[in-house]
């Protein structure tokens, strides 16, 4: 992916094949594969984030609000303390614990994805709903979210091993975006 975060939708799940070459179709084509489309992240809107705060009878506060828009606004994955530093620069009136808060709660509410990048928390606003996963760039931040999961075999043969009874899963990639393996 050369420029921008995109989100990967309409994968097909029930063909039995490797999804790889529908992943990198849809990446070199940016949405024109037959299988799927690339959505920009900006596409969740402050209606949604309203929306879903009354369903759980949350209050949207300014700074819950301001923290969504500037994450919609942005294209990498941003700590905390850069967030804040982007607010303090628009005036936003937003202290760095309220970012901390926000960010937390967004989080919980999977309005947000929450990843490592070596030592510090960065967060991205989450596009797609339902069951996903990411790709994450460890240098510049970039984000790929994709729905398809191939994982249900690996699932059962865990639950045997283990005795489990596996209710969910996370798993996320991290690696060098290409933009940053031009640069290496």
């Amino acid at each position: 992916m050369t420029s921008g975060i995109f989100m990967v939708r309409g994968c097909s799940r029930s063909t039995g094949h490797s999804s790889e070459p529908f992943i990198r179709n849809v990446i070199r084509h940016h949405g024109k594969s037959r299988g799927g489309r690339l959505v920009d992240r900006g596409s969740m809107d402050v209606l949604f984030f309203k929306k879903t705060f009354r369903e759980r009878r949350l209050r949207v506060s300014h700074a819950r609000l301001v923290v969504f828009q500037e994450l919609s606004r942005n294209r990498k994955a941003l700590s905390p303390r850069e967030l804040y530093q982007g607010l303090l620069r628009k005036k936003k009136g937003v202290g760095l614990t309220s970012v901390y808060r926000s960010l937390e709660l967004l989080a919980s509410l999977g309005i947000v994805f929450k990843t490592m990048s070596g030592t510090v928390t960065r967060y991205k606003l989450c596009g797609l709903a339902g069951h996903h996963h990411h790709i994450v760039c460890e240098r510049c931040g970039e984000v790929v979210e994709f729905d398809f999961c191939d994982l249900p075999h690996w699932t059962k043969r865990l639950a045997r091993m283990t005795g489990y009874q596996i209710t969910a899963h996370h798993f996320d990639f991290v690696g060098l975006c290409r933009g940053c393996q031009k640069k290496v």
